[in-house]
């Protein structure tokens, strides 16, 4: 392996430890998209409140308080608790007996607990029959009685000593290090622990007598007799030494990805509950009843597991077991070869066995290609093909046979009789998710060049086949194909995907892309930060439109089906402030979608729909504008097209009254030409503030107790699902009116309103709303309500600046957020059954788009050089939202605070939690921490997780040999150049002279 020189190696080493954080998602940007929050700034006081540390460390503590009368907080009663309690050497104190009455051979303090290994989870909850388990169990961490004397004598190292009468010393094993504190207790407190070689002393009475000796020893004085010294190694240091540097590197060999083809132990089989001595039963009797039912797959699957199991817990030792499981597959395939189960199932089991009998990979790929004509499209056994460990050519070749199958296949043409087919759904997204799953692999190993290649080369196959074949066989719906599309121009513009369409947190679908469930969106920044001219851009999306476009169905129809490009090309227009294109643009697509043309009266509500949706995103638009005649007029007719929609009515009144130029009347006259949508107000002339919120608690029948000022009004016509449907709107617009009514002073002095708090409004709408998305909507206003309307910053005495105030106030918000955060799930159900996992059916993934707008507001409450400390309070409650964790990277890298990242990324790069992270850019930063740290062997050990869950990722190759090569291993950097040759097909030391090229 050729060498660097030595300011190569400092390029290298500088670009290690000061990697840069892509901003793959607009977090900075409060609320993300949402058009209103202009209209909520805050306030201007808020520059006079800036925290001190003492008040932060306050806030964050974790003392309770009690909120008596909903403005002003009184600490509880409880009985102080010294944190001085939670130390280990609180067993030298004698209140630990006599206060707490605990011994000190209780587990609590006396224990081997490694903090830096996992525990068991199938030791806690029952047995744990795993010889090879990794884990802590509990019988690894209560210690013995000699154990305990040497934990305790680690105290005053100078009272243990051997039994000639010597020191001990940090080279020797644990079994001297034992031996010697027997033979000190014998020879401290001999005579009074045992008679004539019999002990008559417990454990717990020899450590307290003990503890009396190294109290006397230190010249502790009572009852000061915690330490703070720091103990030069502890029971868990001992027995796993996991601080020496000399350690290997990881528990597996840079050779596991070297390997050609790399199968996982598989999941469907925990050795952790398989008991050997009921396993032969069970064998048995799962043959009788093969025997009886030869044709039940899944009773042979599950004697196939048995075996396997059986195989696994003798070390592959016996390769009987798995020619049995094997051979038990082998007869269910030949009754029925088409099943998928079974296939799946035998695949992985064949690799292993012609792994262990150390021959070729050719019976595995012949078999492969033979089950690949038996079921070209069978989402199971595809699933097991690809997620082996294949070079990154053999993998593109595999999904390129895989899009050739489903876009060609007969069977997916004559399953489609209609688009709502559930049959050609299922294909529809297979073909779409694996188009950019193949498009991802290649933007991780060649660059975007050749993930745009392969990208546009699809596209076209599809657009050619669209204009050769009928419409009848076209194996992708226009829905699946914009969002294609979409992802297309955002690769082209940014060089990369766009991050909706990834789970955001740690996932088990394959590269963690959720691109069914997401609506794609493109947000643009100003035109100047645009990479390509706005021309092509808009030639892009007039391809997409052309190419979405279904002849044979109906304009709206069309329309609606590709509303996501659409309202991406309106981002792009407003972005470019062409508010006469915006005006056209969406004119027509009202009329396409007003059309009546091939549409039935079954489908007049998803015309409704799309039709209101299209008013909205037009109204937020022109928003942009600041123009108020243009948003005004835009306003009045969007509402007097759609008086219906409370979100018009309600952003429409929000805009008038906080406007520059503030119109209450136009505010009220929006807010009344929706109520008549729904209440017979035609013999009423323009309604009051007061009246508007009396007709709104009516409708919503809040504190229906009350007797109702204003009558007469007869509701309409209109069905209860309709009510639903703009229901939480209504709560908003109500909670605004109360607001205005109660600070304009706008009631009639011969109708007072009733006093209320407009906080009890905001709940109130919670508990009543059942929408979620409207809920969601509601807490982004609750939050934005509450923080705009702080209370007053001085005294009623003075003027002085009241810090408790704004302390109370702060920490109400606090717990206001977190009240949020977690009422509102962030796991998210799959509605589609084309997206499963490598090794089960995924069920549900992580959105935490809403939860990322709620840290935004809250976050604007600290000043700068304080946001580290809001971003920590924040990823304590979602430790694993990866933007979020991010974010709070970018801040701590700017400190140079590595400690604080690597607690940080823990939950997302150790394995503690279920899932994969799949964003390279987690994985880089924690390794740059280390590295910064000087800890480049534990660096490594993130590498080489890194590279199991992104095998094909040319940057993570890159660095990982950048640090053998700071590290000047050569031995490590040829395996690390061999494992990379194998799956990038290029070797790391040309990957290395790129990077200084470009540093």
């Amino acid at each position: 392996m050729p060498k660097l020189d030595s300011s190569a190696l400092n390029k290298l080493q500088l670009t290690l430890v000061s990697p840069k954080v892509t901003r793959t998602h607009a977090f900075g940007a409060e609320c993300g998209n949402n058009r209103l929050l202009p209209l909520f700034q805050v306030p201007a006081c808020f520059a006079k409140w800036i925290y001190t540390d003492n008040e932060i460390v306050a806030l964050t503590s974790t003392s309770r308080s009690t909120d008596t009368n909903n403005d002003s907080y009184q600490a509880t009663s409880e009985k102080h608790c010294s944190r001085l309690t939670y130390f280990r050497s609180h067993r030298l104190s004698p209140s630990l007996r006599t206060n707490k009455n605990i011994p000190i051979t209780s587990p609590t303090f006396s224990n081997k607990i490694n903090p830096h290994q996992v525990l068991c989870r199938y030791d806690l909850t029952g047995k744990c029959n795993d010889k090879k388990c990794k884990a802590q169990h509990w019988a690894d961490i209560v210690p013995t009685a000699n154990e305990i004397y040497l934990d305790l004598l680690s105290y005053c190292p100078s009272l243990l000593k051997k039994s000639d009468g010597s020191s001990v010393s940090s080279s020797d094993t644990r079994e001297v290090l034992l031996k010697a504190a027997e033979d000190s207790v014998q020879r401290l407190c001999g005579s009074e622990i045992s008679v004539s070689g019999r002990p008559i002393m417990s454990t717990e009475e020899t450590s307290i007598l003990l503890v009396s000796i190294i109290n006397r020893a230190l010249g502790s004085k009572q009852p000061h007799t915690i330490t703070f010294n720091r103990r030069s190694s502890q029971l868990w240091q001992i027995y796993n030494n996991i601080n020496k540097e000399e350690s290997d590197i990881s528990p597996f060999s840079w050779n596991d990805l070297n390997a050609e083809i790399w199968i996982p132990e598989s999941e469907n089989t925990d050795l952790r509950y398989f008991d050997q001595e009921d396993a032969k039963n069970e064998i048995e009797n799962l043959k009788t009843t093969l025997n009886s039912e030869p044709n039940n797959d899944e009773i042979r699957i599950q004697l196939s597991e048995h075996y396997y199991a059986e195989y696994k817990l003798s070390k592959q030792s016996n390769i009987h077991s798995l020619d049995m499981a094997l051979h038990t597959l082998c007869l269910g395939i030949e009754l029925n070869e088409h099943s998928e189960a079974l296939w799946s199932s035998y695949l992985p089991l064949l690799f292993t066995h012609n792994q262990q009998s150390n021959g070729n990979l050719d019976n595995v790929l012949e078999m492969m290609e033979q089950v690949m004509i038996i079921l070209p499209l069978s989402k199971p056994v595809w699933s097991q093909i690809l997620k082996w460990n294949w070079s990154y050519q053999k993998l593109d070749a595999l999904y390129q046979q895989l899009i050739g199958n489903l876009i060609k296949h007969e069977t997916i043409w004559k399953d489609k009789e209609s688009q709502k087919s559930e049959n050609f759904s299922f294909y529809s997204c297979w073909l779409m998710v694996t188009v950019v799953e193949r498009c991802h692999v290649a933007l991780l190993s060649q660059g975007p060049l050749e993930a745009k290649k392969s990208f546009m080369l699809t596209l076209k196959e599809l657009s050619e086949m669209r204009s050769k074949l009928s419409e009848q066989h076209f194996p992708i719906s226009s829905v699946h194909l914009s969002k294609l599309w979409l992802v297309y121009i955002y690769l082209t513009e940014y060089g990369k995907l766009p991050s909706s369409i990834y789970d955001d947190s740690l996932s088990d679908i394959r590269y963690g892309i959720i691109l069914s469930e997401r609506e794609v969106v493109l947000n643009f920044p100003s035109a100047r930060k645009l990479n390509q001219k706005p021309e092509k851009l808009r030639a892009q999306f007039k391809a997409a439109l052309l190419a979405c476009t279904d002849p044979l169905e109906s304009a709206w129809g069309n329309a609606t089906h590709c509303m996501q490009l659409y309202k991406s090309l309106l981002e792009l227009e407003t972005s470019l402030k062409r508010w006469p294109a915006i005006n056209t643009m969406c004119g027509r697509l009202i009329e396409n979608l007003t059309m009546t043309d091939g549409s039935n009266e079954d489908d007049f509500p998803l015309k409704q729909t799309s039709v209101d949706h299209v008013w909205i995103m037009w109204a937020e638009a022109i928003l942009q504008s600041k123009n108020p005649v243009m948003i005004t007029q835009t306003f009045d007719r969007a509402i007097t097209a759609a008086p219906h929609n409370a979100k018009l009515a309600y952003t429409a009144a929000l805009y008038q009254l906080n406007s520059e130029s503030r119109d209450i009347e136009a505010a009220l006259l929006y807010l009344e030409t929706c109520l008549g949508y729904y209440l017979d107000l035609e013999d009423m002339d323009s309604l009051l503030a007061s009246e508007l919120h009396q007709l709104y608690r009516n409708l919503l029948k809040h504190d229906a107790m009350l007797k109702p000022m204003v009558g007469g009004y007869k509701p309409r016509n209109v069905s209860s699902d309709q009510l639903e449907l703009h229901k939480g709107y209504f709560w908003l617009s109500y909670c605004m009116l109360t607001d205005l009514v109660i600070n304009e002073q706008l009631c009639a002095p011969e109708k007072p309103i009733k006093q209320c708090n407009i906080y009890d409004l905001y709940e109130a709408a919670l508990h009543d709303v059942i929408n979620p998305e409207h809920k969601k909507e509601i807490w982004i206003r609750y939050l934005l309500h509450f923080r705009s309307q702080p209370p007053s910053l001085c005294s009623s005495s003075s003027d002085r600046l009241d810090p408790q105030l704004r302390f109370q106030w702060l920490k109400r918000l606090m717990a206001l957020v977190k009240r949020c955060l977690f009422s509102v799930p962030c796991k998210v159900k799959l509605s589609h059954n084309a997206l499963q996992s490598e090794n089960r059916t995924v069920t549900y993934f992580t959105d935490y788009s809403f939860h990322n707008q709620v840290a935004s507001i809250f976050l604007v409450c600290f000043p700068p050089h304080q946001l580290s400390v809001a971003l920590t309070i924040l990823t304590d409650v979602m430790p694993t939202n990866i933007l979020l964790v991010l974010r709070s990277a970018e801040e701590f890298l700017r400190t140079e605070d590595h400690s604080s990242i690597l607690s940080l990324t823990w939950a997302l790069t150790t394995g503690a939690r279920s899932g994969i992270c799949y964003n390279p850019t987690v994985w880089k930063i924690t390794a740059a921490a280390l590295v910064g740290m000087g800890k480049y062997k534990k660096a490594l050990q993130v590498y080489q997780r890194s590279l199991l869950a992104l095998k094909h990722c040319k940057a993570l190759w890159r660095d990982v040999a950048a640090v053998a090569m700071v590290l000047q291993n050569h031995t490590l950097l040829n395996e690390i150049d061999r494992a990379a040759v194998c799956k990038l097909e290029q070797g790391v030391l040309d990957l290395l002279k790129n990077e200084l090229v470009k540093t």
